[in-house]
């Protein structure tokens, strides 16, 4: 990405010197306030590029959703992951001229390394985006860079993006203890897998949950009380992964984190961003226009662990999500965090749209189509001229974890839709 810069949007140059100060001082100062908000304009226009969000998408019957039309996003997408691997068999980099979120420390660039690189690698295990012999290849090594990394640890007090790595790493190799085709051998993928797992069951927040922050109790073991709902329905999914794996979860990491989420679930079946928002369900970011993205891990892990969420409530969930679905675009391609309606920020778009995916492959085989039709109609007019898809920008990991989201949403849906010629 690029930043266009005042000059590029008026086609002047600005030149500013001690003459620009005295009895001119107010009307300099009004022009800083300009070209501030003129530059933090540019940086959304480079970012969104030249195309048009497509507001309701979901219901507009003129966005061809067919089989043909994901199995050539499925092929684009697949090829722009293959050309981007790096040497060393991750995805992403740190390199990026703008400071977008509080890092913590440069320990950070590894969290999101390795978290982009294990949901780079769940993409290419879905074996409907072709190109076989170099995806597989692809796969392989990106699977072999992640065994090689330490599971990671917290680095300081108040930042644990780790946590996402924990998370993600561990689905990964969760899934490739049972996905044919790897040339590695299962006994070193499972003592892999355990090693992030027991890591990640190390991490959880002293109520249960799971988070990336915790400004109020650092240095101490466990982390505080700021686990938020989003990851800790993720890390519940994840957990569910790796039982299915055949791993062992300590059964009390699941009853204490179903427990938080469940202490987290509104009236209005939304969720609190997290333990520090939940006695405000009224919150407008509590609210379900709020809660569109992160309601799906949330519902769908309560669902798999059998406690309150029901078929009717996962319907109840996507149909929110599509019907105030403009409120999850609006935060779309934001360079700062919770700037948008309901406080929704751009990283919860394709992460949102995961998690739906999967919520509607648990509704029964009969009730799924329109779903899935409802998705690809979002997914598809997303994606860019490269091939890549993408939602906030994240350094120079955002084109990698955004497409591999937008594959892993789309692969189950290639069967779905009619087939149209």
């Amino acid at each position: 990405m690029r930043n266009l810069g005042l000059n590029r949007i008026l086609g002047i140059r600005i030149k500013c010197n001690s003459r620009c100060y005295g009895s001119r001082s107010l009307s300099f100062v009004l022009k800083l306030r300009l070209i501030a908000v003129l530059l933090a304009l540019s940086l959304v226009v480079s970012c969104a590029g030249e195309r048009t969000i497509r507001i309701g998408s979901a219901f507009d019957e003129s966005v061809s959703a067919s089989s043909k039309d994901i199995k050539r996003a499925l092929d684009r997408g697949t090829d722009y992951l293959l050309k981007t691997q790096n040497p060393d068999g991750s995805w992403g980099s740190f390199d990026f001229p703008y400071e977008i979120i509080y890092l913590g420390t440069i320990a950070s660039f590894d969290a999101f390394r390795n978290a982009t690189s294990a949901l780079c690698c769940m993409a290419l295990m879905k074996d409907c985006a072709g190109k076989e012999t170099e995806r597989r290849a692809a796969l392989t090594k990106g699977i072999r860079f992640l065994m090689k990394q330490p599971p990671e640890c917290r680095s300081t007090p108040d930042v644990l993006y780790h946590t996402w790595a924990l998370l993600y790493v561990t689905q990964c190799l969760s899934r490739a203890t049972v996905y044919e085709g790897l040339d590695i051998p299962r006994k070193e993928l499972v003592d892999s897998a355990n090693k992030w797992l027991r890591m990640l069951q190390h991490m959880q927040y002293a109520d249960g949950g799971f988070g990336y922050y915790d400004f109020g109790y650092g240095y101490q073991k466990p982390p505080g009380f700021e686990s938020t709902s989003f990851m800790t329905g993720a890390a519940l999914c994840a957990f569910w992964d790796a039982q299915k794996a055949g791993l062992t979860v300590s059964p009390g990491t699941i009853s204490s984190a179903v427990k938080c989420l469940k202490r987290m679930r509104t009236p209005e079946k939304s969720y609190s961003y997290g333990t520090d928002s939940r006695l405000y369900p009224a919150w407008h970011v509590n609210r379900p226009k709020g809660s569109l993205g992160r309601s799906q891990p949330c519902n769908l892990a309560l669902f798999r662990y059998k406690d309150e969420v029901t078929l009717a409530d996962l319907k109840l969930g996507l149909d929110w999500m599509f019907k105030e679905h403009h409120f999850m675009e609006a935060g779309k391609y934001r360079p700062s965090p919770h700037e948008s309606w309901y406080a929704t920020s751009g990283y919860y778009f394709f992460f949102g749209h995961f998690y739906a995916s999967e919520v509607i492959a648990e509704l029964p085989a009969e009730e799924q189509k329109p779903y899935w039709q409802a998705l690809a109609r979002t997914i598809l007019p997303c994606q860019e001229k490269d091939g890549s898809w993408w939602d906030y920008p994240l350094y120079n990991y955002y084109k990698a974890y955004g497409t591999a989201y937008a594959l892993l949403i789309l692969s189950p849906a290639f069967n779905m839709p009619d087939k149209q010629p």
